[in-house]
């Protein structure tokens, strides 16, 4: 049975998200050249901060909302862009030995 919050095909601004968050929305839905539809979203809600694999399921609506696999799932990951987490949180990238992560300058 289908979750009362399911809306299908899921317009922007419903809830998604990938198992591991909470929820977000849905930004927008495109089309690649082959005709093929994917859903657009922040890193945080499809990818989990770049934690998620692809080809990992994504729910609507999202588990703060009722999803739950795998009744919801409205597809998997097809892609992301990585989050760089050094510009968002300088404080993580430092000396670790002899590795060093480097940050941009903010300012």
């Amino acid at each position: 049975m289908a979750h009362p919050d399911e809306v299908f095909p899921a317009p922007p601004g419903v809830s998604v998200g990938h198992p591991a968050i909470t929820a977000g929305t849905i930004g927008a839905r495109v089309l690649d050249g082959s005709g093929n539809v994917y859903i657009l979203s922040n890193n945080h809600v499809l990818a989990a901060v770049n934690s998620a694999s692809i080809g990992e399921q994504e729910l609507q609506p999202g588990t703060a909302d009722g999803g739950t696999a795998p009744n919801d799932v409205i597809g998997t990951l097809a892609a992301y862009v990585p989050l760089n987490l050094c510009v968002l949180f300088p404080a993580s990238c430092s000396n670790t030995g002899r590795t060093r992560a480097t940050c941009p300058s903010t300012t």
